[in-house]
């Protein structure tokens, strides 16, 4: 076996571990009285030439694409994953259907939260989202994108103004919807890859999109390719415009934040250890700016002031039928340096969103089914 066969043997063994954990996690979420009927199938990584995956009912097998799992992140390969098990699903619990992807094949994707075009034209998100914004030439992200190119003036003033206006236009965004008196549209979306270990400010940062940009938000498990092990990655449900609003903040942040600390780090000497405290600081102070917002939002009408303080109904009913089996906990405090702490706060509060990443990343998401109230 040569270099490159013998590389790609020790790859696809980590793929088909991958599948085999995302197998049982996905049968584990299930509602028991599927669960417990589903049997493991056997798991294959095939040099396909026109599709990316295949659930062979009379082998009991799933088989992925070697360009799919070889060239794409394990998102993508997780949600085509989830798609052919949901044709397993199908045959092995619904009965089947007489076209490859009938109502027994949607049933199985409603049970798994698998994506039903996850198959041979799959696309990013960035990509599904342009499609669809230029399809509803939708002037409210239009817009947004606008202000938010603001965000590296040299001029404080004028970017935290940028920032505040786009955050109001979201808002008001959101009340329009439901005002309207018709059904929203809501997608879930996941932010980055996954990770074995999450740092504080990495939920920090979860929350804040959460109590901020109008989407639920949930650390699922999934699978860490170069660990060969289970994590978590955060998921964001809202509607599209919101769900990309939040996928942004969270791709400019982390990104913010790593600038920032290389300029405050050097400054005060930080050790390595305190960029957590770093960071918490400098979500804080974003969380300072954004709460003032919402109070001058919430002076302007009962309605407004309801969907500040409460939220979206009709999103949280989709987000517990979504994940029936979620548990809200709190978590412990930690102990953060204050000085590290504060010097983040202090740069959070000067700190505005800046122009739109127009090209998807290892940070960009990937649009999950979406769901009508």
């Amino acid at each position: 076996m040569n270099g490159d066969s013998a590389q790609r043997a020790v790859f696809e063994r980590l793929v088909l571990m991958g599948m085999n954990d995302e197998w049982e996690m996905a049968v584990r979420m299930m509602p028991l009285q599927y669960g417990c009927r589903m049997r493991r199938p056997s798991f294959e990584v095939q040099d396909f030439e026109s599709k990316w995956g295949e659930w062979d009912s009379a082998r009991r097998r799933i088989r992925l694409s070697w360009r799919l799992v070889s060239e794409h992140a394990w998102m993508e390969v997780r949600e085509v994953f989830l798609h052919e098990m949901a044709h397993q699903v199908a045959d092995e619990l619904f009965g089947g259907d007489a076209t490859p992807h009938g109502e027994s094949f949607k049933r199985a994707c409603g049970v798994l939260n698998a994506d039903p075009g996850a198959s041979h034209d799959y696309v990013s998100s960035r990509d599904a989202l342009a499609r669809g914004v230029e399809q509803e030439e939708d002037r409210i992200v239009s817009r947004v994108r606008k202000l938010l190119a603001l965000g590296r003036s040299p001029n404080r003033h004028e970017a935290e103004s940028a920032m505040a206006k786009a955050h109001e236009l979201m808002a008001r965004h959101s009340l329009d919807i439901h005002a309207s008196g018709g059904a929203p549209v809501y997608f879930s979306m996941t932010l980055g890859e996954p990770v074995v270990r999450h740092v504080p400010a990495d939920y920090a940062m979860g929350q804040l999109l959460r109590d901020f940009y109008m989407v639920e938000t949930l650390w699922i498990s999934a699978w860490v390719l170069a660990r060969a092990r289970m994590g978590k990655v955060l998921e964001v449900s809202g509607t599209r415009e919101n769900v990309l609003m939040a996928s942004y903040v969270h791709d400019f942040l982390g990104r913010t934040i790593d600038e920032q600390w290389e300029i405050e780090g050097a400054a005060h000497a930080y050790s390595l250890r305190r960029r957590n405290d770093f960071a918490l600081g400098f979500i804080a102070g974003i969380r300072e700016t954004l709460a003032a917002k919402d109070v001058e939002l919430g002076r302007e009408s009962e309605r407004m002031r309801a969907l500040v303080k409460h939220g979206d109904a009709a999103l949280t009913e989709y987000f517990r039928r979504r994940h029936p089996h979620i548990r809200f906990m709190g978590r412990r405090g930690v102990y953060v340096d204050p000085d590290a702490h504060q010097a983040g706060r202090e740069v959070g509060r000067r700190t505005v969103v800046s122009r739109p990443v127009e090209h998807g990343g290892e940070t960009g998401g990937r649009f999950l089914p979406p769901a009508s109230m």
